[in-house]
């Protein structure tokens, strides 16, 4: 029941580095720690040089695994990265594979 318990965890961590594997949405998380008080959807899509629907859906699967947060600022939804251990965790990978040579 152990082994299975592990395997689980380690299949769920493998998940998570083949989804932060992606360019752009580690472009995304590096360009979100930049500014705490965030982006807004076009102002991430001109950073990135990527339409906005491609921002959107990358915006919704780093927000559904608790890796950023969007929140209102007047009419417009601002997104930053989540105060979680999760979004810690992924920069800090992130930060130090760009280091890597």
């Amino acid at each position: 029941m152990a082994r299975s318990a592990k395997a689980g965890g380690a299949g769920k961590a493998a998940a998570m580095l083949r989804f932060l594997g992606d360019p752009s949405r580690a472009a995304l998380l590096l360009l979100l720690a930049e500014r705490p008080s965030g982006f807004t959807v076009g102002e991430i899509a001109d950073a990135l040089a990527i339409t906005h629907s491609a921002t959107s859906h990358q915006l919704a699967g780093l927000e559904e695994r608790g890796i950023i947060e969007g929140f209102r600022e007047g009419q417009a939804v601002r997104y930053r990265l989540a105060k979680s251990s999760v979004a810690r965790g992924a920069l800090a990978l992130l930060r130090a594979a760009a280091r890597l040579k």
